[in-house]
C-alpha cells in the first residue's frame, strides 16, 4: 500500500492511526464515545498480568498526536473504570485545554501532557485526594499555557519530577512549594525573574535556563546536585557558595563581569562539570580571541583544579598541569617586575 495522506483517509479511529504510524497529522474528527473507546484499545501497550495473575492487563496508552480537541467524550468514557491499571498515559500534541477526563487514576505514574492548550496544572478532578492513594511520580506539562497552579495538593507526596517548561510563566512559582518530594523541575523557556522555591527540600535537578533570574536566594540550596542557568541575567556568583552538594553548573550566556566571582565556585568540591561561555568577563573584542581563551581555561582550572568538563569539552590531566605551569609563570613574571 502506497503512503496514504490524510485527505485519503475518512476521518475514523483506524483512519486516523494509520496516519499517525506514518508520522502525518491525523484529521480532527469529533469522536463518539464508541469510536474513542475503540481508538484507545488500539492505543494499548505494554501488556502485564492482573494482581490475581489469571488476567491479562495494559499499563500504558498512547493518545498523542491525534488533534484530540474536546474533552467531552474522553470524561463520558471513565478511563480509571474502563482501564483501572495504567500507569503511562500520553496525551501529547493534541488540542486539549483540560486533564479532568483523568478523575479518579490513582494508579497513573507518568504523564505526558506536552503541547496541548492547558491551562490548569495536574487539574484531574480527584474525588479522592488523599495524597497517599495518588501515585503520579512524573509530569510533562512543557509547551502549554499554564496560568492555574491551585490543584496540586493531591500530588503533594507523589510527584517527583515536574516539567513546565515553555508556558510563559512569568511569576515565582510560589505554589510548587507544596509538591514538597519534587526531586527535578524543568522552568525552562519561561519569563521568570525570581523565585520562592523554599520548601523543595529534596529539589536535585533544576533547569531554569533562558528566564530573567538574576539569583537564586529563593530556592533550597542544599540539595541541588544540577543547576542550569544559561540565558539569564546572573552577575554575581556568591549566592552559589552555599550549593555544597552541586556537581554540574551551567551559567552560559549570562551577565558576569568579573573574573574575580570564579573565586566563590572554589569551595564547591563536588562541582566537576562547569559551563562560563558567554559571559563578558571571557568576551574581550579588543584582544587576541586565542589568547583570551588560554588564559580563560588556565585561570579556570587553576583556581577550580576539581573540573573535569569546562564548557562541554573533558579537561586531561595535562592541561590541569600546564594550567598551574601558567600560573607558576604569571607569577614569576608579576615578582620580577
Amino acid at each position: 500500500m502506497s503512503c496514504l495522506q490524510a485527505k485519503d483517509l475518512p476521518t475514523t479511529p483506524r483512519a486516523n492511526n494509520m496516519l499517525y504510524e506514518q508520522g502525518q497529522t491525523p484529521n480532527h474528527t469529533p469522536y463518539d464515545e464508541e469510536s474513542m473507546l475503540e481508538l484507545m484499545r488500539e492505543r494499548l501497550s505494554e501488556v502485564g498480568l492482573s494482581c490475581s495473575g489469571l488476567g491479562i492487563v495494559f499499563y500504558k496508552l498512547n493518545l498523542g498526536r491525534l488533534n484530540l480537541q474536546s474533552t467531552t467524550t474522553l470524561s463520558r468514557i471513565k478511563i480509571a473504570q474502563n482501564f483501572p491499571h495504567l500507569r503511562v498515559i500520553d496525551v501529547s500534541h493534541n488540542e486539549l485545554t483540560d486533564l479532568r477526563f483523568l478523575s479518579d487514576m490513582h494508579s497513573l505514574v507518568q504523564l505526558n501532557a506536552s503541547n496541548n492548550k492547558i491551562q490548569s496544572l495536574l487539574d484531574f478532578n480527584m474525588m479522592d485526594e488523599n495524597p497517599s492513594k495518588i501515585s503520579l511520580i512524573e509530569a510533562n506539562f512543557s509547551n502549554n499555557l499554564l496560568t492555574c497552579f491551585d490543584h496540586l495538593i493531591p500530588f503533594s507526596k507523589s510527584l517527583k519530577r515536574l516539567n513546565i517548561s515553555n508556558n510563559n510563566i512569568d511569576h515565582d512559582l510560589v505554589e510548587l512549594n507544596v509538591l514538597s518530594n519534587l526531586v527535578e523541575l524543568d522552568i525552562s523557556n519561561n519569563r521568570i525573574s525570581s523565585l520562592k522555591l523554599t520548601e523543595l527540600k529534596y529539589l536535585k535537578i533544576l533547569n531554569a535556563e533562558s528566564n530573567q533570574l538574576e539569583c537564586i536566594s529563593g530556592v533550597c540550596s542544599w540539595s541541588l546536585q544540577q543547576l542550569n542557568l544559561k540565558n539569564n541575567n546572573i552577575q554575581n556568583l556568591s549566592q552559589f557558595q552555599s550549593l555544597k552538594l552541586l556537581f554540574k553548573l551551567n551559567l552560559e550566556n549570562n551577565k558576569i563581569e568579573r573574573f574575580e566571582e570564579i573565586n566563590h565556585l572554589a569551595d564547591l568540591t563536588f562541582m566537576y562539570d562547569l559551563s562560563l561561555l558567554g559571559n563578558p568577563f571571557i568576551i574581550k573584542p579588543t584582544n587576541d580571541s586565542l589568547e583570551v581563551s588560554i588564559i580563560y581555561k588556565n585561570s579556570i582550572l587553576f583556581r577550580l583544579p576539581q573540573i573535569v568538563i569546562l564548557d562541554q569539552f573533558e579537561v586531561s590531566s595535562e592541561e590541569k598541569v600546564r594550567a598551574m605551569l601558567f600560573h607558576q609563570q604569571q607569577q614569576q613574571q608579576l615578582e620580577n617586575k
